[in-house]
């Protein structure tokens, strides 16, 4: 079985800045600097996400949240009309290394915790066309 095979529904391919942190639990602190990354594909349940940086400090973005109890990794996407962040805490499924010229090098995949609205899907659909 291919990797688009398991997928549950499928993911739109977009291009927009995004960001993710680490925080204490799902309401708690921020234990992480905002590292930006850009979001390459997105469906109701997950994303995929291209960044520069994985490592916060001493504490993987990936590896750390799988690990822990305590941390939860979180996809910041901006709104369009200057409406506020819209933070989406998130589980991290796979990571990979891909080297090419025009993309940052780390790939990775997240599973939403709660899935996304098929509103706010299409929302942030448009807003990437």
């Amino acid at each position: 079985m291919t990797e688009k095979d398991r997928r549950r529904e499928q993911r739109h391919s977009c291009s927009r800045p995004v960001g993710l942190f680490l925080s204490r639990g799902p309401d708690g602190p921020a234990v992480s600097p905002v590292f930006e990354g850009q979001l390459l594909s997105l469906s109701r349940w997950g994303a995929g996400i291209a960044l520069s940086e994985v490592m916060a400090g001493s504490t993987h973005l990936a590896y750390g949240p799988m690990e822990s109890s305590t941390l939860q990794l979180n996809v910041v996407f901006s709104l369009p009309d200057g409406e506020e962040q819209l933070t989406v805490p998130v589980r991290p499924i796979w990571l990979d290394k891909i080297q090419t010229e025009d993309m940052p090098p780390f790939r990775i995949g997240v599973e939403f915790v709660v899935p996304l609205a098929k509103e706010l899907l299409l929302r942030l659909n448009r807003q990437t066309s």
